[in-house]
């Protein structure tokens, strides 16, 4: 009867703990890897028949425990992390990517093109990528038109350092400017060749004009002036009047001149459109350049007379500087002679008027009465 009892007290307690275990199995099958088969049958594995109730009641309680700790575990279980973003790095193949474009590579059998390319970006050296810009036009069969380059201070700073010694710190910033002409045909190849030397890409401009009518024109132009120096010639040749061949040769002059300037002109643009013009303005980051070098304000200060020798020198130049002064006013002594004759005429007119008053005064006061 007692065993009977402690198994009907317990029945509820075992199914609502097949149902706690049969609900986490299905939570964990997602998250959870799947449990070993000799777990799975340690776990469904039934009591033996000869144990007692109360071990089995103790090991379903150790059971529900450990499902407790589990589900525990599990909610404390931090959540996923973010995925991190991974720092960019500019690569070879970027780098060309940014640097070429087809408006250096399109060929037309009727039309002529005249390239031109402008880029502005950061290097590591301005000094280093200027001269493998130039390595790399010389290996493309181009040349240099133009190589600047510059150096600009941004801060300068003198902290003293003792011993007489001071610390002097530069910013600076270098930039380069660097104008190049290579074959219209290796442009591309050439860009892809200095891709390299990039950091970072500020600007681009890649430009192809297309300038078959201006050669038209000029061609149609010297036809033109061809034709015009044939006529005039002629014109001389049939004869007249020297005035008139005078005015025919004036022109025949003006239209050999228009004529070489037109084949200037053209030498010119088959010129342009034979090379392209690129131009590159480079740019590095700030740099800082530390000197050490003597204090002069601490030198001049250690080498200083004393106060009486300081005093000595005052009074000397004071000296000098006032006989300076004299010396140099005495240069205008007539000046100062002319002021003393003035004065002293002035002195005397003012005293024989004065006398002139007194004696009109004296005359005209009338005479006392007699008594």
């Amino acid at each position: 009867m007692r065993l009977a009892l402690v198994y009907r007290n317990s029945l509820p307690l075992l199914l609502s703990l097949a149902l706690a275990l049969g609900a986490c199995s299905k939570s964990e099958e997602k998250s959870a890897p799947v449990p070993a088969p000799a777990q799975m049958s340690e776990v469904a594995k039934p009591p033996a028949k000869g144990k007692p109730m109360a071990r089995m009641a103790s090991q379903t309680n150790e059971e529900l425990g450990a499902v407790s700790m589990r589900a525990a575990d599990s909610a404390a279980a931090p959540a996923p992390s973010a995925p991190t973003v991974e720092k960019e790095t500019g690569t070879s193949a970027s780098k060309v990517a940014q640097l070429v474009s087809g408006t250096t590579t399109y060929v037309d059998g009727e039309r002529k093109f005249i390239r031109t390319a402008n880029a502005t970006f950061t290097v590591k050296d301005v000094y280093v990528s200027a001269l493998a810009i130039e390595d790399a036009v010389g290996a493309h069969g181009g040349f240099v038109v133009s190589n600047n380059i510059t150096s600009d201070t941004q801060r300068h700073q003198r902290l003293p350092k003792g011993d007489g010694n001071v610390l002097e710190l530069f910013e600076f910033t270098v930039s380069g400017n660097l104008i190049v002409r290579v074959p219209s045909a290796k442009t591309q190849d050439f860009l892809r060749a200095v891709a390299n030397q990039i950091e970072f890409l500020q600007q681009r401009n890649f430009e192809a004009r297309d300038v078959q009518f201006d050669l038209f024109r000029q061609h149609l132009e010297r036809i033109r002036h061809q034709e015009t120096q044939a006529e005039l010639g002629q014109a001389v040749r049939d004869g007249g009047k020297l005035e008139y061949k005078a005015e025919v040769i004036a022109q025949r002059s003006d239209t050999k001149a228009a004529r070489d300037e037109a084949l200037i002109a053209r030498k010119q643009l088959e010129d342009q459109i034979s090379f392209s013009t690129i131009r590159f303005t480079l740019y590095q980051p700030a740099r800082i350049r530390q000197t050490e070098s003597k204090d002069l304000d601490a030198v001049f200060a250690s080498n200083r007379p004393d106060f009486g020798t300081r005093l000595g020198h005052s009074l000397k130049y004071g000296w000098d500087g006032l006989m300076n002064c004299f010396i140099g006013l005495m240069r205008w002594w007539p000046l100062w002679l002319i002021i003393i004759a003035g004065v002293l005429v002035l002195r005397r007119i003012c005293k024989c008027r004065k006398a002139r008053r007194n004696s009109c005064a004296c005359t005209t006061a009338p005479e006392p009465e007699k008594s």
